[in-house]
């Protein structure tokens, strides 16, 4: 064999064994690389959650893309005690496309916040954000809400984000939404129903105070009695509850608490609805007195028209 070959098979020789020690180097390296990688994960996720032992990435394509990261976290037995989300999301109170606000978020299996932590970039009150946002801890992810009593600050953009990105983790976690009551909707979801106040005027039995982040307002509970089909039809009671603002714009309705009682034909209940639907934004008062109730429900229509009338001849007069 020449020199040359020899040359030349001394270092392919070389170049296989170096190769494989820096093969050796990085599978001896690997777990070494990783276990400060999760520790250094541990470490963050811990300001939201203790007594973490490991975590498990669990994170999927199909998650929503505010969903930076997602992991189990495990107790030292290799019990889950809860999953851990880092998401993230802009917008156009944000200094820049990179930054907006992000989230640290701890959660049960039922959906409990266990712990939250907010690293807000919006040029209005991102302190006031991150306080109010943070106060959620021990509320549920679907309906999250302060439970320390603070004030809901007034940032809409910033919360509207703050709410997609609680939605897209719920989304993650396979938490259905719940569907919000007309309550939550039109005064807020940390609204208060206060005591019950007699009136006992006509059909207008009481009326609830309600406080709420949205709106203030009153809830009127109203009952009258007429025929249900017809005037050949028996007389069955019918009542609504009445939502509207304390400058007496008409809010919505409800059938549907325990204390309304209604008696005429369930099934018609939809053209009632549909009658009541036109009244939403108005302003009782001006509610005019000559609308048309022939169609659908005629019967029902009409005693509940009357009830309204009757309320806005009483707003008036308060």
């Amino acid at each position: 064999m020449t020199a040359k070959f020899k040359t030349i098979g001394f270092s392919a020789a070389y170049i296989v064994v170096l190769l494989g020690m820096l093969f050796g180097l990085f599978f001896a390296t690997k777990p070494i690389v990783e276990k400060k990688a999760m520790q250094g994960k541990i470490a963050m996720y811990s300001e939201v959650l203790t007594g973490i032992d490991t975590i498990e990435d669990v994170k999927k394509d199909t998650d929503p893309v505010t969903i930076l990261d997602k992991h189990l976290a495990k107790n030292d037995k290799d019990e889950v005690i809860a999953t851990l989300y880092r998401a993230f999301k802009t917008n156009q109170y944000a200094s820049s496309t990179d930054t907006g606000i992000e989230l640290l978020v701890s959660i049960d299996k039922d959906g409990k916040i266990l712990g939250i932590k907010v690293t807000v970039d919006q040029s209005i009150s991102p302190e006031l954000t991150k306080k109010y946002v943070e106060s959620f801890k021990g509320s549920n992810i679907q309906t999250p809400k302060s439970m320390d009593g603070v004030s809901r600050p007034s940032v809409a953009f910033s919360l509207a984000t703050v709410d997609e990105i609680l939605k897209d983790i719920a989304t993650s976690q396979g938490i259905a939404e719940v569907e919000k009551t007309v309550y939550e909707v039109v005064f807020g979801d940390d609204y208060v129903l206060g005591a019950k106040e007699d009136v006992n005027e006509g059909v207008i039995k009481h009326v609830y105070p309600v406080t709420g982040s949205i709106k203030n307002g009153k809830v009127f509970y109203l009952e009258g009695s007429d025929h249900f089909n017809g005037p050949d039809s028996d007389v069955k009671p019918a009542g609504v509850r009445i939502l509207v603002s304390n400058d007496n714009e008409f809010l919505g309705y409800d059938f549907d608490d325990e204390e309304v009682i209604y008696e005429h034909t369930k099934g018609f209940q939809k053209f009632v609805k549909e009658f009541l639907d036109g009244f939403v934004g108005q302003k009782l008062p001006e509610i005019a007195d000559d609308i048309d109730t022939a169609s659908g429900a005629s019967f029902s229509k009409a005693l509940v028209y009357d009830m309204i009338l009757e309320l806005s001849a009483y707003v008036k007069e308060a």
